[in-house]
């Protein structure tokens, strides 16, 4: 769709709107070059894959907000504007893509809305209406916020910064940090994504690429990657799940390894980048997309005064390698009090899937998380307290995370589950019919209380052709778990067994 920028979005960054002029040509660098750095933002990594986020607000209210390189323009996420009793509104039949397919646009209205500091006021924003899991964001801060500016992102100091030059030509050297910074030329914007691109080399064969603060790893499409030698059909390139965006469905993916990678004078080899199967569709005419793994490896910016894009390399590994991925990441920021690692790590242990299987550090890692009433701690503690036969003790702990966070579905869903094994099937059917919910996973409520039968679930899971995949493992695995709640294991077994090999490693 096009780009649609807001007047009253650009005043956000009212310290920024005295851009400095176009540089003009020059032979030698200015001698009169001013670099100002006018402000700092911190970022904090929220996630599954550990995504930066700045803090902002909503109508007053406290947001957290992806920041999103990526991303087009700035929009909030239907979670976000619901939870803020936001109206929605028709957006006049305009969608856009992601890698799960397309959704729609609505639009709301709000009366204040913030990223960090900088303020402005009543506002319109697009929302988008369906996304591949449930956003932890609220909000994402777009292209049309991000580049009004020079913007310099160190993922590695959780921090972005915004610059703007003044009597600087294209001679200055803008990477004050480092007198030997790689400059490449931005090579345009994606038709799609109005994000500053860049070219680089994959096997030898040049591409398009953006860098994208929202993409928890880097990947290529498959055309691309067919380009350089490579196809999803060779024996070494290993089918490895999906990614999940906007859209309700899912894009299968590939892990690949590349034989090299070159962006300016930096080549690395054996590049471990993933095969995504919808990416060209997502951005357009863009080939690569340089996500998180990429960014965390370098120190960059963005200088839109000049069209090029610094980089510096600060060490480690430059992409995610399977198996491991942001492993040191998660643990550090675990440590560190980050609820989402203290999760990530928690399931690490107890699936053995990166790390050996400890339950010990699982359920001290879980605790912390829980402590803290992250969602999918909650969840995985209700489970893990139903399989050893503590089911009240789940719900009493279910009830007082619903009372901090009572938007949460699935919450709602593991209450009546931990609530039927503790024997007490009425409750949990008088407490889950007060959930008003239409969207997904509403079916499945209806479901738990007896509206419809199994088939009739499945059935709505499959209503929708493009989320159909997800909501169908989803809609099973619950399925499962009432059944075995039941004593009915066997039964469960089988629910399971007919999902296919698309949804292996689903849990009931």
């Amino acid at each position: 769709m096009p780009l649609l920028r807001s007047p009253s979005l650009v005043l956000l960054l009212c310290a920024l709107c005295a851009a400095a002029p176009a540089a003009a040509a020059a032979a030698a660098p200015s001698p009169g070059c001013k670099f100002i750095e006018q402000q700092e933002l911190p970022v904090t990594l929220h996630g599954p894959a550990l995504e930066p986020a700045v803090q902002g607000t909503i109508n007053g209210k406290p947001a957290l907000m992806l920041l999103d390189t990526g991303a087009f323009m700035t929009m909030l996420t239907r979670a976000g504007a619901e939870n803020r009793k936001l109206a929605l509104r028709s957006g006049g039949g305009r969608k856009v893509s992601g890698t799960g397919g397309s959704s729609a646009l609505y639009l709301a209205s709000m009366d204040d809305f913030t990223v960090g500091p900088s303020a402005g006021g009543k506002l319109t924003l697009p929302v988008l209406g369906e996304m591949g899991t449930t956003p932890w964001y609220d909000a994402i801060v777009g292209n049309d916020f991000l580049m009004q500016s020079d913007l310099e992102v160190a993922l590695a100091d959780k921090v972005v910064r915004f610059h703007r030059s003044e009597n600087c030509n294209d001679d200055n050297l803008l990477s004050y940090w480092d007198a030997q910074a790689m400059a490449v030329p931005m090579t345009g914007s994606s038709r799609k994504a109005a994000t500053p691109q860049v070219d680089v080399q994959v096997n030898g064969v040049f591409l398009s690429a953006i860098l994208d603060t929202g993409a928890g790893a880097s990947s290529i499409s498959q055309s691309a990657a067919r380009r350089a030698g490579v196809t999803t059909d060779m024996p070494e390139v290993k089918r490895n799940g999906f990614f999940v965006g906007v859209g309700g469905g899912r894009a299968a993916r590939w892990n690949a390894v590349f034989k090299t990678f070159t962006i300016g004078d930096e080549t690395v080899r054996n590049a471990d980048i993933s095969i995504s199967e919808t990416l060209g569709r997502e951005y357009g005419q863009i080939d690569v997309v340089l996500g998180t793994d990429f960014l965390r490896a370098h120190r960059v910016l963005f200088a839109n005064s000049q069209r090029r894009v610094y980089l510096s390399y600060l060490g480690g590994e430059v992409f995610a390698k399977p198996g491991s991925g942001n492993l040191a990441l998660v643990r550090k920021e675990a440590e560190g009090g980050n609820a989402d690692a203290q999760y990530l790590l928690a399931r690490d242990y107890y699936n053995g899937a990166r790390l050996p299987k400890d339950r010990i550090e699982a359920a001290d890692w879980l605790d912390k998380a829980v402590a803290q009433q992250h969602p999918a701690a909650l969840v995985l503690m209700a489970r893990e307290l139903r399989d050893a036969a503590r089911p009240q003790e789940a719900v009493t702990r279910l009830r007082a995370a619903l009372a901090a966070k009572p938007d949460q579905a699935t919450l709602h869903l593991e209450l009546f589950l931990s609530q039927v094994q503790a024997g007490d099937p009425e409750a949990a059917k008088r407490d889950l019919a007060a959930l008003v919910e239409t969207r997904w996973p509403a079916p499945v409520a209806g479901f738990y209380l007896g509206r419809i039968d199994a088939a009739a679930l499945m059935a709505a899971a499959r209503d929708d052709s493009a989320r159909a995949p997800a909501r169908a493992c989803q809609a099973g695995a619950y399925i499962a778990s009432l059944q075995r709640i039941m004593n009915q294991p066997a039964l469960a077994r089988q629910t399971l067994d007919g999902l296919g090999e698309a949804c292996k490693g689903v849990r009931s």
